[in-house]
């Protein structure tokens, strides 16, 4: 939040001095030259309205422009994220089965969905894979014997390549391994609305956990069959295109219920 709100007040403060400059400059060219002046002031309400709709539906170049001011370096300092991970490492409870992601984990409350079974919520809001792998202690100490992980929208936003992603995303597989707790890879859910743009990179990360799964043993669930099976996030699911109502996670709860029964 921290960020977006510095991103948009610097846009906001170049704009406004834009308009500030131009004006004077259109005055003085009004006097020489009244056409080339009109010509002027129709470039500047054109690109100022490009602007607001830029900002407003994250149309080229928002990602772009954006990226200059989240890195992907951001996420271990973000506040919010410092607070939560702070939480777990002194006060998170063990438990069989961990959820593990971003605001979309977060915002379930797993032990309700499921209430006979021993499951604990690792989702931070804004979270990345690169957020993931500065926590993975938070994870560990929940001593679960299945970890379910759905990640990865968040970097894309920052403007991460899916090999990236990828790369990130495999490190925290193997040191989950590594510590016996058993990974169950859900696919990162597909967006929509104004977010569509994103579900390219997101089919192709899926596609590349999918194979990566099949290879070493593991199980991925596909979540999109069923909150995505035309291609994009289905809105009856969610209000922005990215995060999921009450149905969405209704619907999420009986996609992975046989596999949180499993052994």
């Amino acid at each position: 939040m921290t960020l977006c709100f510095r991103f948009f007040t610097l846009l906001f403060f170049v704009v406004i001095s834009n308009r500030v400059i131009l004006g004077k400059y259109y005055s003085f060219m009004f006097k020489q030259n009244t056409k080339y002046s009109f010509f002027l002031l129709l470039v500047a309400i054109i690109s100022f309205s490009y602007g607001i709709i830029t900002i407003k539906y994250q149309f080229f170049p928002y990602y772009q422009l954006k990226s200059l001011f989240v890195t992907t370096v951001d996420t271990p300092l973000n506040p919010y994220y410092l607070r939560k991970k702070s939480f777990f490492d002194v006060n998170g409870n063990q438990a069989d089965i961990v959820m593990v992601g971003d605001s979309i984990t977060e915002g379930a409350e797993w032990h309700e969905l499921f209430p006979n079974l021993s499951i604990v919520n690792r989702g931070i809001g804004w979270d990345t894979t690169e957020g993931l792998l500065h926590r993975m202690e938070s994870i560990y100490s929940t001593a679960a014997k299945k970890a379910f992980i759905m990640i990865g929208i968040n970097d894309l936003g920052q403007n991460r390549s899916v090999n990236d992603i990828f790369a990130d995303y495999v490190q925290v597989l193997e040191q989950l391994i590594s510590h016996n707790i058993t990974p169950y890879i859900q696919s990162t859910i597909l967006a929509g609305g104004r977010h569509i743009d994103r579900n390219k990179s997101i089919m192709l990360l899926n596609l590349r956990l999918k194979s990566w799964a099949e290879a070493n043993g593991l199980i991925f669930i596909d979540l999109n069959q069923f909150l995505a099976a035309d291609g994009s996030l289905n809105m009856s699911f969610s209000d922005d295109g990215i995060h999921l109502n009450g149905q969405g996670y209704a619907v999420w709860k009986t996609a992975i219920h046989k596999y949180l029964l499993s052994m």
